[in-house]
């Protein structure tokens, strides 16, 4: 395990989790216990990910993703609490680093007053 050592529990919406099995069944060549496979080896590791994503962009990288999901989720009723857990956060402190709220966002809220 790499990332902390920390075993996590990744929950998804059924169109991700169906996608992944009509993968699993019509793309995957690979027997791997892992969901990515290189040709190198039954699992891609997280700098191969980070090259990927540098070839093709040098704005967007895996770690902006997370806090656009852990922001996209906050902007859609999602609690602090819930967003922690999905982030494998063991303290709510951690994941309020990851949320910026826009400020169209800020605005509105504040025009509700």
């Amino acid at each position: 395990m790499e990332n902390g050592d920390k075993q996590r529990t990744v929950y998804m919406n059924d169109k991700i989790v169906n996608s992944i099995k009509e993968y699993l069944l019509k793309e995957r060549k690979s027997n791997s216990q892992y969901l990515f496979v290189s040709r190198q080896s039954d699992k891609v590791c997280r700098s191969r990910i980070n090259q990927l994503f540098s070839k093709y962009s040098s704005v967007i990288h895996p770690h902006l993703l997370r806090h656009f999901a852990f922001t996209n989720m906050a902007s859609n009723g999602f609690s602090i609490t819930e967003i922690a857990m999905l982030g494998g956060h063991s303290s709510t402190k951690t994941t309020e680093i990851y949320i910026n709220p826009s400020q169209k966002e800020i605005k509105e809220k504040l025009n509700l007053l």
